[in-house]
């Protein structure tokens, strides 16, 4: 059986002229003669490229620092690892977004390095109780307590002007 890894996808494909053995995390694929054949030779002949690992977003544990909206309460998404007076935060490109409660859900609110507000997403009808980044889908998911889940992809929560440009004249 022939042995080829490419390790900058994550996969290790056994082949042998019959079948081949597809790794990758929690996935095993098992492809038949003569599929086999063919999915090999595409694959040797390929030029893979990595993904770019996500660099950019990223979750920590900090206290709270900055003004509340009057309409909103804190609610602090907390670890048994971490002092109680830190909560789960959400960081990209210097910007810090906390979650908060408000009578229709939660509310997601950035503030810049300076504690100045500077965005506001409402997910309603969610009471989050979890935050995970998934860089397979290049989105931030918000786990609700019932395990309901509403997500947001990095581009709608980029502050990043480069990233909010209108579309250029003539262009849609």
């Amino acid at each position: 059986m022939k042995s080829a890894q490419l390790a900058t996808l994550g996969l290790t494909i056994l082949s042998s002229g019959m079948s081949a053995l597809v790794f990758a995390e929690n996935l095993t694929l098992t492809i038949g003669h003569p599929v086999a054949h063919s999915f090999c030779a595409l694959v040797q002949s390929q030029h893979w490229t990595a993904r770019k690992p996500n660099t950019d977003w990223k979750l920590d544990y900090a206290p709270l620092a900055f003004p509340i909206p009057p309409d909103l309460r804190a609610r602090c998404l907390t670890h048994p690892d971490q002092p109680k007076t830190h909560c789960l935060v959400l960081q990209s490109a210097g910007y810090t977004f906390w979650t908060y409660q408000n009578s229709s859900g939660t509310v997601l609110v950035a503030y810049d390095t300076s504690g100045n507000l500077v965005d506001r997403w409402e997910i309603h009808g969610l009471l989050v109780v979890d935050i995970k980044i998934n860089p397979l889908t290049d989105t931030v998911d918000f786990i609700g307590e019932k395990g309901e889940i509403s997500s947001f992809t990095w581009n709608e929560l980029s502050l990043d002007p480069a990233h909010n440009l209108p579309p250029a004249p003539g262009h849609s």
